[in-house]
């Protein structure tokens, strides 16, 4: 497994630079997935929120994940049923 990380300011692009790269990695045939660091309470999976444009990006899992908590956002395929746990993350 490789790992990459992106640091920076807040508003700085990190989000639409890793949305860009997610397709053009899974076009190379990798496995994506994405952890996404808060410092506050979060939203789930919300339009517009950095965890939903990694799923729409084409992450297979999204983790966000406070000091406080954390929740995984496992990718389903559209004939399974939901899952009660992310037995992936």
């Amino acid at each position: 497994m490789k790992a990459i990380g992106f640091i920076g300011y807040s508003n700085s692009g990190k989000t639409t630079l890793i949305e860009k790269l997610i397709p053009i990695l899974k076009a190379r045939g990798l496995s994506v997935s994405a952890i996404k660091n808060a410092h506050h309470g979060f939203d789930m999976d919300r339009p517009g929120k950095d965890s939903f444009r990694y799923r729409e990006a084409g992450a297979g899992q999204v983790l966000i994940a406070t000091a406080l908590r954390w929740r995984c956002l496992p990718r389903r395929r559209k004939s399974r049923r939901p899952s009660k746990t992310c037995w992936r993350c």
